[in-house]
């Protein structure tokens, strides 16, 4: 091996894989349940007739691959980055940079526009002090 290689190799960063299955599934319960619109369920169930189960089952559908689709990215580049890693690596490192900071902001946009929704109904704001509107 030649001393470049190894130096890279020793300095190059690594997971330490200590989460089963379990644990990575009840992280996703927990990660999930806060921001999930729940308000908007019953509603869209009665606007859809009754069919808004197979709409969540088709969203299942597509995060599932997105899953199966991180996972083989992780086991490709095993670094920390999610996101701004893959895309640095198999593109390009401006490409990764603007996706990161989009998902950052998604998950800094997404439980807030959650709560702003549930916030606006009348089945909410009738348990909320009206200081706290």
């Amino acid at each position: 091996m030649q001393p470049a290689i190894a130096a890279t190799e020793a300095t190059a960063p690594k997971l330490k894989r200590v989460l089963g299955l379990w644990d990575l599934v009840y992280y996703g319960v927990i990660l999930t349940s806060p921001i999930a619109v729940v308000p908007m369920f019953g509603e869209a169930q009665v606007l859809s007739r009754g069919h808004a189960v197979i709409t969540l089952l088709a969203a299942m559908v597509a995060m599932t691959a997105t899953a199966v689709s991180f996972g083989r990215m992780a086991t490709v580049y095993p670094s920390a980055g999610s996101v701004y890693t893959y895309v640095s690596r198999g593109f390009n490192p401006s490409c990764g940079f603007v996706v990161g900071w989009a998902m950052f902001l998604e998950y800094l946009f997404q439980p807030c526009a959650g709560s702003a929704f549930a916030l606006r109904r009348e089945s909410i704001r009738s348990c909320w002090p009206s200081c706290l509107l």
